[in-house]
């Protein structure tokens, strides 16, 4: 197929930049592009189905998408899937999802990225594989071989001993750094300067999906103290398998995962300009 050999150019030329010993960041996540305005001017729809409002024409995207850590330079994508579901297909609760082995959800979807990524790169140095919340799996964690993650937590996990966000909530806060948050006429909210503490702490999480197995990580929770009245505070809750041992160390990973923004602007531009 002409996709497979697109994807194949693809990688190549990402491989093509990847410089020995050093540190790559791969930032994953998905996208929905929506063609049902244009359903009647598409002929051939193959590859195109329903999207997760279950009705609209378009396909799911995700893309890998490898910047350089140090500099901040983007390389190219070391992965990519595409797919779509069928229109009128049973719904998560008729399959019974949650019951599902990962291998058979759409959840799967971040391994294999990890997985292909770590392979197809692997005269790099380190490699960190970056994703929100949605890549907070289980699964991906046992799994991750050589390669590194960092995670914005999705739940309140369960650990060897408590619950991850009041753990965190208990421990010292190691420091504290200015940010400033624009405005957006849109949300009515003003420009102001916000201070952020940062907290971190190793902790071993007890994920119920594989039978108390203990996964040993880092975890960073960076909030905005005092926040303006009526507003919400910022707040990152980050888990790591990069070793958090400092302040320092744990304002490097918040950068690392600030650097994720550069994936929603490839989206932006696919839906504005694609």
């Amino acid at each position: 197929m002409e996709i497979d050999h697109l994807k194949e150019y693809i990688y190549q030329d990402c491989q093509r930049q990847i410089e020995a010993g050093k540190h790559y960041l791969v930032i994953q996540d998905t996208t929905q592009p929506n063609f049902e305005r244009n359903r009647g001017n598409i002929a051939q729809s193959e590859g195109l189905g329903v999207i997760g409002d279950g009705r609209s024409l378009g396909f799911f995207l995700h893309p890998s998408l490898v910047i350089e850590a140090e500099e901040g330079r983007c390389v190219g994508f070391s992965d990519l899937q595409t797919w779509s579901r069928e229109e009128g297909g049973a719904n998560k609760k008729e399959r019974k999802y949650k019951a599902l082995p990962i291998e058979e959800k759409e959840s799967m979807r971040w391994l294999t990225a990890h997985q292909n990524s770590t392979a197809r790169l692997r005269e790099a140095g380190r490699l960190t594989t970056i994703a929100d919340r949605e890549g907070d799996i289980s699964e991906l964690f046992e799994r991750r071989g050589n390669g590194h993650l960092l995670i914005r937590s999705r739940d309140n996990r369960i650990l060897k001993e408590g619950k991850l966000y009041e753990h965190l909530a208990l421990e010292n806060k190691s420091g504290s750094f200015k940010l400033v948050v624009k405005g957006d006429w849109r949300k009515d909210t003003e420009k102001r300067e916000a201070e952020i503490e940062v907290r971190f702490s190793e902790v071993e999480l007890r994920p119920k999906n594989l039978g108390g197995k203990l996964i040993k990580v880092y975890a960073i929770e960076a909030r905005e103290k005092n926040p303006p009245s009526g507003e919400k505070a910022i707040l990152w809750r980050l888990l790591t398998t990069h070793q958090v041992a400092s302040y320092e160390q744990a304002c490097q990973i918040i950068k690392w995962y600030a650097l994720r923004w550069n994936i929603e602007q490839v989206f932006r531009l696919i839906k504005q300009k694609g």
